[in-house]
């Protein structure tokens, strides 16, 4: 991947599996899947690639589905919180440690 991970702690475990398809997948592809981005957008995890697969498009949906009930930080359960209109998803103790409040 070029570039850096932009999410927190928490969601590595959710990007993990995602890396080692990729890099399983390369190993004989001829056109070979590129990371581009991960980050965090609207409190959900964000997985940008060039040429993926259907395995791949499935795999990223549901890292991103469940990053809205992981917390970003921690890789605790979490929700989505708000504070001054950004979005975060946060366990209880990580969103009181940060100033975030339940949406």
């Amino acid at each position: 991947m070029e570039g850096n991970l932009e999410i927190g702690n928490g969601w590595l475990p959710l990007v993990e599996p995602l890396f080692a398809y990729i890099e399983e997948y390369n190993k004989t592809a001829e056109t070979p899947i590129k990371v581009v981005q991960v980050k965090e957008k609207f409190g959900g995890l964000r997985f940008y690639v060039h040429h993926s697969t259907p395995e791949l498009d499935d795999m990223i949906e549901q890292a991103e589905m469940k990053s809205y009930t992981t917390c970003e930080y921690c890789g605790k359960p979490g929700k989505t919180r708000s504070k001054n209109h950004w979005l975060c998803t946060l366990c209880k103790d990580c969103a009181k440690e940060l100033g975030y409040e339940k949406v």
